[in-house]
């Protein structure tokens, strides 16, 4: 069949023709482009314009944020990985927010919070790092001086703290717990129950901290509060023993006896109105009422009996051991009394002759024992060092309250002297007496001139000045 040129030519002229669109945009344009009066200049310079106030605006941004510091890695305490990690993101983010934020107090505001995020935290990390520190000082056996020599401590943990306490103070060093975040900001702890130890639960401080629950949850402001150990309060009953026992010869001399000594004590303990934490510590940690293994248990005790009072039953106890520990130097004190007191009423019958006897004993009594040899005539403090015959007597305070003393080399014959004269000096011999007695134990001295230093080999202020010494 042939082909109908004609009729295709027909059929195509009826369809419309092809329209440029792009041609007519441009013409749109180019007349938008002279109807608003643009041109390619102005519109240079407004986008030059805005990048330049974008460039302001990050740097602004950049500049605000830069102030924003954030948690210092090296500073952060290990059993807080978790907290430390939100709170960083937390408050970063929170900064990063304030930054993109129109200049403003609201800004500004919320800039702060997110950095008070950030030192709260750090404060928390310091104390994490302040306590395990204390933790290993109190458990450290040694100490070191000023000298850097390593020297024994007194455990100062008290015997009351139960085995609970023990576990949980182990489990809060160790870090063996899990974290979440407060209202406030800060770390909660939660100890679960099945990771403490079967035999601590079974105590009866176990089944009292999970008598609630599971778990025990406790807030930071409470952490290193809550299941802390004791440390022994024994001091001020154990100062008021010293003091007591320092002054027995005073309270003897103006009268007192067994009976007097005895209310005194019941009087001392009424006014030191002592705390339940200071009875009980006083109880297992000076008196051992219970052995060690077994004290923990009495603060329970007082716990599970709320009637009972732990100061009524346990100060009677503390009273009589107060008693039971005075009797002894009491009863020293009493004895040095009696023979000073038989001395005294002995020597008025002495004949002139006895006198030199007397001195004769003095100067001998103190060679075998100066110690009892000067509390028959005084009742000063006193110490003496065997081993180089050296003899230390408190005399008091000076003007400024520091303690004063005098010393005594028995080694020399003029300390030992000089000691006698001491001793004579607190009788209440007469002078006549005294000088018969002590020409009697110096001729005693002079004769056995031998037992003595020949001379001096002490250094003294004039050797150090460089002026002669006198022997």
């Amino acid at each position: 069949m042939a082909t109908d040129i004609g009729l295709i030519r027909a059929v195509s002229a009826s369809f419309p023709k092809y329209v440029d669109y792009a041609a007519g945009a441009k013409t749109y344009i180019d007349q938008w482009y002279a109807e608003k009066k643009l041109d390619a200049e102005k519109m240079r310079r407004e986008a030059a314009a805005y990048k330049l106030a974008e460039q302001k605006r990050a740097a602004d941004q950049e500049k605000f944020y830069s102030k924003f510091k954030d948690l210092d890695k090296s500073k952060q305490f290990p059993y807080l990985n978790g907290y430390n990690q939100v709170m960083a993101a937390t408050s970063k983010n929170m900064a990063y927010n304030a930054a993109k934020m129109d200049p403003g107090f609201g800004r500004q505001e919320i800039m702060n919070r997110a950095q008070q995020g950030i030192n709260q935290a750090a404060e928390i990390n310091q104390e994490w790092k302040e306590y395990i520190a204390d933790v290993a000082d109190r458990d450290s056996e040694y100490s070191i001086d000023e000298q850097g020599n390593y020297i024994r401590k007194e455990d100062t943990k008290s015997n009351i703290n139960d085995a609970f306490t023990y576990e949980f103070d182990r489990k809060r060093t160790a870090g063996e717990f899990k974290t979440s975040i407060g209202e406030d900001g800060k770390p909660v702890y939660i100890f679960d129950k099945k990771d403490f130890d079967q035999i601590s639960l079974e105590t009866e401080g176990g089944k009292k901290a999970f008598a609630d629950g599971n778990q025990i949850i406790v807030p930071h402001d409470e952490i290193f509060k809550i299941y802390s150990i004791k440390e022994k309060q024994t001091k001020r009953y154990v100062s008021a023993i010293d003091s007591l026992e320092a002054n027995l010869s005073k309270l003897l001399s103006r009268g007192y006896d067994t009976n007097n000594v005895n209310s005194l004590i019941d009087e001392t303990i009424d006014n030191l109105k002592l705390t339940d934490d200071e009875a009980l510590s006083i109880a297992v940690d000076e008196l051992g009422l219970l052995p060690p293994e077994y004290a923990g248990s009495l603060s329970q005790h007082f716990d599970e009996n709320k009637n009972g009072s732990v100061i009524d039953e346990l100060l009677p106890k503390i009273k009589q051991e107060f008693k039971n520990v005075i009797n002894a130097p009491l009863q020293r004190e009493l004895e040095a009394q009696n023979r000073k007191t038989a001395i005294d009423d002995a020597k008025d019958k002495k004949e002139p002759n006895d006198f030199v006897v007397l001195g004769e004993e003095i100067a001998t009594n103190i060679i075998k024992d100066p110690v009892s040899q000067f509390q028959e005539f005084s009742n000063a403090p006193i110490k003496y060092d065997k081993l180089n015959k050296a003899i230390t007597i408190e005399t008091g305070e000076d003007k400024d309250g520091n303690p004063t003393s005098e010393k005594f080399n028995l080694n020399k014959k003029s300390e030992y002297l000089r000691f006698i004269d001491l001793l004579l000096l607190n009788s209440s011999y007469t002078a006549s007496e005294r000088s018969k007695i002590l020409k009697s134990a110096r001729d005693w001295v002079n004769e056995r001139s031998s037992m003595f230093d020949v001379k001096d080999t002490s250094t003294t202020a004039s050797d150090l000045l460089g002026l002669p010494t006198f022997n």
